[in-house]
């Protein structure tokens, strides 16, 4: 599962329809919200066109918010999650694995992912840039969705130095004790005297709640020149407040500017998207085929050592036993070497006929 979708990932050797998909969904409804009627409303892909739909989920393309780097990771994990359940075999390990590596390479050749465009993501990039260092003082009032991600950020990139002040006080309890922050009910703002660099604030008030004389308080002993990230609307931050010298003010009127342009920009990477997705499809043909051949031929090992055991106990066991100490290390040094082309050599002349198979467009037999 997805921000936005459910996906069932299978093999199968017959077609699959809505009457298929009612059935199986009757058998999972239990423990999801999922109903058989929801069949109709699903979209099938098969072939390399459901190998083509999953490298674009993979790379977020089919995303909510286009370019989220999120995904890999619900991807990577929703597959380690039913391997470990027993749920996947080969084709879909190859498929998986295929997806994620064309992921990272779109992220990589592409600005698809290089601008942020959730709010949360545009505010930790300003807080970033004007303040790096790990020992900045972050104030932070509310504790909602907006306000975990912002938290994920700060655990993530060892800044401890934070406080947090809310209405409901167990809410920020939580989110503080990864960070070793602390946390105070909302009514003890005003008496806040141990200063900061970075203020954050995002509740659901429809009035102010950083007033000139709370502000002035929050900065009784603490000088110099801070920075003030408003993420809410209606504004939490009174509009005098947001214009005193040394306040670096950034609301959501400036994050919307920024991720309405990224959004842009996310929009027109799509097109370099497109090729390495194509080439990725054609790619994992001859993977699949070489994949195949590899199973196929996996008896190949166990077969060559069962001939060169029946041919030295079994079939020449009484000349061997003719043969000095040296002698028969020789011959067993021979026999190994013979036993490892023996192996070898017919999956590498395998591979060269699938390649050339490949280039010339065609499939082997």
């Amino acid at each position: 599962t997805t921000c936005n979708r459910a996906e069932f990932i299978f093999t199968s050797d017959q077609d699959w329809s809505p009457d298929h998909t009612s059935l199986f969904l009757s058998m999972v409804q239990e423990k999801n919200s999922f109903a058989p009627e929801h069949a109709l409303e699903a979209e099938y892909y098969h072939g390399e066109e459901a190998l083509e739909h999953l490298i674009r989920v993979a790379c977020s393309l089919e995303s909510l918010v286009i370019g989220e780097r999120e995904i890999i990771t619900q991807f990577r994990k929703a597959y380690e999650d039913c391997r470990s359940w027993g749920l996947t075999g080969d084709h879909i390990r190859l498929a998986v694995k295929h997806c994620i590596e064309t992921a990272k390479e779109v992220h990589t050749r592409t600005q698809l992912t290089k601008k942020p465009v959730s709010v949360s993501s545009m505010a930790w990039k300003n807080i970033r840039e004007y303040a790096p260092a790990k020992e900045t003082r972050i104030l932070m009032i509310g504790a909602g969705q907006v306000m975990k991600s912002i938290c994920k950020f700060l655990s993530e990139n060892d800044y401890s130095s934070v406080t947090m002040f809310n209405r409901t006080l167990s809410h920020a309890t939580d989110l503080m004790i990864p960070l070793g922050g602390h946390a105070h009910d909302l009514e003890e703002l005003i008496a806040y005297r141990d200063g900061f660099d970075v203020l954050i604030v995002c509740t659901a008030s429809t009035e102010p709640i950083i007033t000139s004389q709370v502000y002035k308080a929050l900065t009784a002993q603490s000088a110099g020149d801070k920075m003030i990230v408003d993420l809410a609307l209606p504004a939490n931050v009174a509009d005098d407040v947001a214009h005193l010298p040394g306040v670096t003010y950034l609301g959501m009127e400036q994050i919307r500017q920024e991720v309405s342009r990224n959004v842009t920009d996310r929009e027109e990477a799509l097109l370099a998207c497109l090729p390495i997705i194509q080439e990725a499809v054609i790619s994992f043909r001859s993977i699949f085929r070489q994949r195949q051949i590899e199973i196929r031929m996996s008896e190949i090992p166990t077969a060559i050592k069962q001939i060169r055991t029946t041919a030295l106990k079994e079939v020449f066991a009484a000349d061997v036993e003719q043969l000095d100490e040296k002698s028969k290390e020789v011959l067993n040094n021979i026999v190994d070497y013979f036993e490892k082309k023996y192996i070898s050599v017919p999956m590498k002349l395998a591979r060269e006929v699938l390649l050339d198979a490949s280039s010339q467009n065609t499939s082997p037999q």
